[in-house]
C-alpha cells in the first residue's frame, strides 16, 4: 500500500510541475476498486490514512473537485466512511462511493467522454495508452 501511495503522490508532483491547470482548476480523482483485495484493506491503518489525507489536503496546492470510488467492495464502505470523517466538510461533500451494482451513477458527476472504455466511458482504453 505504501508503494501505491508513493506513486499517487509522484503523479500529483508531476501534475503540479507540468500542468498549471491542475492547480488552478482542481482535479477530480476517480478510483476503480474492482480488484481491491482485502489484504490491501488490512494495510490501511488509521494513522496511515490520516497522514495520507493530511498530506493530500494540506501539502499540495491542488484543489480536489471530487473523489469518486467506483466498483467498491462492501467492506471498503467502512474505510471510506472513516476516511470521510477525517476530511473537512467541504471535501466530504465531494466524496462519493459507488458499489459494484451502482457504479454507473458516477456519470452524473463525470461525463463518459472523459472516462476510459475500461471504465465504461468513451475515451480509449488502457491498452491504447500503454
Amino acid at each position: 500500500m505504501n508503494d501505491l501511495t508513493k506513486v499517487y503522490f509522484m503523479i500529483m508532483d508531476i501534475l503540479m510541475v507540468e500542468d498549471d491547470n491542475s492547480i488552478v482548476s482542481g482535479k477530480a480523482i476517480l478510483s476503480d476498486l474492482k480488484n481491491f483485495a482485502l489484504n490491501y484493506m488490512l494495510q490501511i491503518t488509521p494513522s496511515y490514512l490520516k497522514k495520507a489525507l493530511v498530506c493530500l489536503q494540506s501539502a499540495y496546492p491542488i484543489r480536489i473537485k471530487g473523489l469518486y470510488c467506483c466498483y467498491a467492495p462492501t467492506v471498503f464502505e467502512k474505510v471510506f466512511n472513516f476516511m470521510k470523517g477525517l476530511m473537512p466538510e467541504k471535501i466530504r461533500n465531494r466524496m462519493f462511493l459507488y458499489g459494484e451494482n451502482n457504479s454507473d451513477k458516477v456519470y452524473k458527476h463525470l461525463p463518459k467522454s472523459l472516462l476510459l472504455k475500461d471504465d465504461g466511458g468513451d475515451n480509449g482504453s488502457i491498452a491504447d495508452i500503454t
